[in-house]
């Protein structure tokens, strides 16, 4: 009798190796390697060309201010669409 390898487990994103797939290694490529090159080099170029301190240093600033707001308001929009879909009430 002859022993048989385990069949390969296959996963949703096609990728069986059980390490990162694509997905996942691209967006620690963008958090961890771009965005400090992007949040330092703007500010260098802030603080050079526009002579700005404090928290104008910060590349735009306002859009990370209205950031929290916004992913707020995309967390109701799609949680009131999936309790419209489930036949709940809204509030």
């Amino acid at each position: 009798m002859q022993c048989k390898a385990p069949a390969p487990q296959h996963r949703l994103d096609g990728n069986s190796s059980g390490g990162p797939g694509f997905g996942t290694t691209l967006l620690l490529v963008c958090f961890c390697g771009v965005m400090p090159v992007y949040l330092v080099g703007g500010a260098l170029f802030l603080r050079r060309q526009r002579g700005a301190t404090g928290w104008e240093l910060i590349p735009n600033r306002g859009l990370w201010a209205s950031l929290p707001g916004l992913v707020k308001d995309g967390v109701l929009f799609t949680a009131e669409k999936i309790r419209a879909a489930r036949g709940y009430e809204t509030l």
